[in-house]
């Protein structure tokens, strides 16, 4: 089996690798579109259910007219209350895991030296991996919601709402100076859509390996040492998120990267002489190369790459 004239091996075969998964991380965290801005005189203001702005006087003695609100509830007696909504999302989605991933794996081995029946060397391998992993699960995220309170003269009716106030024609004034609010509202948002990262994920490991023989036409080898991975990655994400009395917020966002992560393997390959130089053979490895990290937009995919195993099968040929 453990021929003393043919040194070098070449080996080739398909892979699937197992333990393989994904989080994403920080979605669901969409912004409505109206810009409350700040607090103080003089100022722009955006809402879900309306609008206070600078009307053509500059907002005179504290005052506007151009405004307008959608609803009658908006109205507390003294008060027009606005509102603006943001969906704050879920700190880190489920864990997705796609087994098996399936790739191909080359190896290229020489003989170093004897160990009474048994040989040892070094051997190079090359593998290459394709990952997808996608989640389309809804969750309940929680809601940031601002209310801004415009007070208006005491005695005084506003218009019956619907109401839209003009820059620069006469209308019901407010003054112009919100008294703001801040609550949390926990799974006051219901987020939904999908997530997705495309990986291709090339290894290269090398180190040494001992090979013994089992009876006449099989052996065992073990091998071990450094690994390192380079991933070329896709993530994408289309979110959605319902939140009552805010309609509905949405957001997308796609990029590339691409790291060189390090670690290291652990193997085992049992083999079957077939001919003088052709070999078959199944193996498992055990490889660790840590977490790579995407982030798009301010929202992250986390893939996990620090407890792979990978089953292989293949042919070898010696020279």
């Amino acid at each position: 089996m453990l021929s003393r004239t043919n040194k070098n091996r070449l080996s080739m075969g398909a892979h699937f690798g197992l333990n393989i998964n994904a989080s994403f991380k920080h979605i669901g965290r969409l912004a409505a579109p109206g810009n409350p801005g700040g607090t103080g005189p003089g100022l722009n203001h955006e809402y879900d259910d309306g609008y206070v702005r600078r009307d053509e006087s500059d907002n005179f003695g504290g005052q506007t007219q151009y405004w307008g609100y959608e609803n009658a509830g908006q109205d507390n007696g003294s008060s027009i209350l606005f509102h603006n909504s943001t969906s704050t999302g879920v700190g880190a989605g489920r864990e997705i895991e796609c087994d098996p991933q399936y790739g191909l794996d080359v190896i290229y081995s020489r003989e170093l030296g004897r160990i009474r029946n048994g040989r040892w060397g070094f051997e190079a391998g090359f593998s290459w991996t394709p990952i997808v992993l996608r989640d389309k699960h809804s969750y309940s995220g929680s809601v940031q919601r601002i209310e801004d309170a415009y007070s208006y003269t005491p005695g005084t009716t506003p218009p019956t709402a619907p109401y839209e106030g003009k820059f620069n024609e006469p209308g019901f004034v407010l003054n112009d100076t919100p008294t703001r609010s801040v609550s949390t509202i926990p799974g006051g948002a219901l987020v939904t859509g999908s997530h997705e990262l495309d990986a291709d994920l090339f290894g290269l490991r090398l180190g040494p390996f001992l090979e013994m023989p089992i009876g006449k036409k099989c052996s065992l080898s073990l091998s071990g040492g450094l690994a390192l991975g380079g991933v070329s990655s896709e993530f994408s994400w289309h979110e959605r998120a319902v939140i009552a009395g805010a309609g509905t917020l949405s957001g997308r966002g796609q990029g590339r990267k691409g790291e060189v992560l390090a670690g290291y393997y652990l193997g085992a390959k049992f083999n079957v002489e077939l001919s003088e130089r052709v070999t078959a053979y199944g193996g498992v490895q055990y490889q660790n190369l840590g977490e790579f990290k995407h982030r798009e937009n301010g929202r992250r995919a986390v893939l996990d790459l620090s407890q792979s195993i990978f089953f292989s099968i293949g042919v070898g040929y010696a020279f």
